[in-house]
């Protein structure tokens, strides 16, 4: 059962150091719940990291693109 995922398992050891590197400071995290807990009316997500902005753009473009198709 091993060898059947090894490759797989292999690219994600390679994948990991890159997303810790790439990852949010965790005062910045500490910061996102800070907001959410202290609100009086809080968003059901809050975007910490320059990753997360990346992605709510990309997918808003993707909606966009989908919707002439």
């Amino acid at each position: 059962m091993r060898a059947l995922y090894a490759e797989h398992l292999a690219g994600i050891r390679k994948t990991i150091p890159r997303m810790q590197r790439r990852a949010s400071a965790a005062e910045a995290v500490a910061g996102a719940v800070e907001r959410a807990l202290s609100a009086a009316r809080p968003r059901a997500r809050y975007l910490v990291g320059a990753d997360a902005y990346s992605q709510v753009a990309i997918g808003a473009a993707l909606q966009i693109g989908r919707a002439h198709v």
